[in-house]
């Protein structure tokens, strides 16, 4: 199997609903020529360099904003390619040593896979656990020890983005059994058998109700501030610091 096959067994499981993800997933599964493994991101030298290139587009301002930016923009290559497939009932290996990434100056663009083999049946602890332990996990550090920038951030950015999959998927409901099943499993344990001590993606998110014209709506707010603002830009609308009122106002994350 290899990525077209990949995103054409997604349209096939997605049915009527392909065009409204689809397109969102085939814009980071992209592999090119220029991609690197995902391996080479933990050596300090390379990962260090990477990161003062990015930052460069906010010259003085805080690393550890820029680090959490960065890794924002490397979990929107990573994660909806091995998230979108699972809740379609396909396992893809999301492991750092299975993945090679591009970039567009030092921004995370294009993720390819070295292998997607055919007929993988959905294992979540498996999948979620090459993902995250094999992973998000060694990025996480990576990027704590050359930025300063705290791994509970790091996380935190990973799991806002797998609770709003989950949250989005649950909206369909030819997804909304898997959604459900593999939010349970995933960011709905306080121990997870593929990490050790306590799970870093339990309830990453808390939604919380907040007045509104229509009426009392119910919001997502992150747990742990990704640090947005000392990039000069506001608050995003799942910030944790926001008050209730302010959430509509926020910028997007």
């Amino acid at each position: 199997m290899n990525t077209a096959d990949l995103l054409a067994r997604v349209t096939a499981a997605l049915g009527p609903l392909a065009p409204r993800i689809v397109p969102h997933l085939a814009e980071h599964l992209e592999p090119r020529d220029d991609a690197i493994p995902c391996t080479d991101f933990l050596e300090p030298g390379h990962l260090s360099a990477v990161l003062a290139a990015y930052g460069q587009t906010w010259a003085g301002c805080d690393r550890r904003a820029v680090a959490s930016d960065w890794t924002k923009a490397y979990f929107r290559a990573l994660i909806p390619a091995v998230v979108v497939p699972a809740l379609c009932g396909i396992g893809v290996d999301g492991g750092n040593g299975n993945t090679r990434l591009a970039l567009d100056g030092a921004r995370p663009s294009q993720l390819g896979f070295a292998r997607l083999e055919d007929g993988v049946a959905v294992d979540v602890d498996a999948i979620y656990g090459r993902l995250l332990a094999g992973h998000v996990q060694p990025l996480a550090e990576a990027v704590r020890a050359v930025s300063g920038l705290s791994a509970r951030v790091v996380w935190s950015n990973a799991g806002n983005l797998i609770a709003f999959l989950f949250r989005e998927a649950g909206r369909l409901p030819a997804l909304a059994p898997a959604a459900e099943a593999q939010a349970a499993a995933v960011t709905g344990r306080r121990a997870v058998p593929y990490l050790t001590g306590p799970n870093p993606l339990f309830e990453p998110v808390r939604m919380i109700p907040v007045a509104v014209s229509e009426g009392i709506v119910s919001v997502p707010r992150r747990r742990v501030c990704c640090l947005r603002d000392r990039l000069g830009e506001s608050l995003c609308t799942s910030c944790p610091r926001l008050a209730p009122c302010a959430s509509r106002q926020a910028g997007t994350g």
